[in-house]
C-alpha cells in the first residue's frame, strides 16, 4: 500500500509476486544482518570500551557469555514463534499481525534473531580464524 501511494505517478504494478520476493528478501536480510554483525563483534566490543571505559575482567566475560546464552535462547524461541524458518523458505502459512502482542515484543524478538545470528556470527569468525592461524601438518 505504501508503495502505491509514494509511486502513483508511476506505472509500477506491484503484484503478490513482489511482495511475496520482497517479504522473503526481508526475513533473510535479518539472518546476513546478525552473521555481520558477528563477524565484526570485536570491533564493536572496540568501540563500546572506547566509549565507555571497563576494563577485561573474568568476571566480565563470564557475564558477557551469559548474556550470549540467554540471548540465543531467546532467538532460538523468537524464531520458532515468529516461524522464521517457514519465512526463509517461502512456505505459505496463514499469519496475520497479532493484535494482542505489543510491538515492543515483536521488535524484542527480532532483535533477539538478530543476536542469534549474531552470536553464530561471531564464533564462526573465531573458529575460522583458529584454523587459519593452526600450522598445517605438512
Amino acid at each position: 500500500m505504501v508503495s502505491q501511494s509514494l509511486f502513483t505517478a508511476m506505472p509500477i504494478n506491484v503484484g503478490y509476486a513482489a511482495r511475496d520476493n520482497h517479504v522473503i528478501v526481508a526475513y533473510w536480510a535479518l539472518v546476513v544482518m546478525g552473521l555481520h554483525l558477528g563477524l565484526h563483534w570485536s570491533r564493536v566490543m572496540s568501540a563500546a570500551q572506547r566509549a565507555v571505559p571497563m576494563g577485561s575482567s573474568r568476571p566480565g566475560t563470564i557475564v558477557g557469555r551469559l548474556v550470549a546464552v540467554a540471548i540465543v535462547a531467546f532467538g532460538i524461541q523468537s524464531v520458532l514463534v515468529m516461524m522464521l524458518p517457514e519465512k526463509l523458505l517461502a512456505i505459505p502459512a496463514l499469519e496475520m499481525w497479532d493484535f494482542t502482542v505489543d510491538a515492543g515484543g515483536f521488535l524484542l524478538r527480532y532483535a533477539a534473531i538478530i543476536g542469534l545470528f549474531a552470536v553464530i556470527g561471531h564464533y564462526l569468525a573465531k573458529g575460522l580464524q583458529a584454523l587459519r592461524s593452526r600450522p598445517s601438518a605438512s
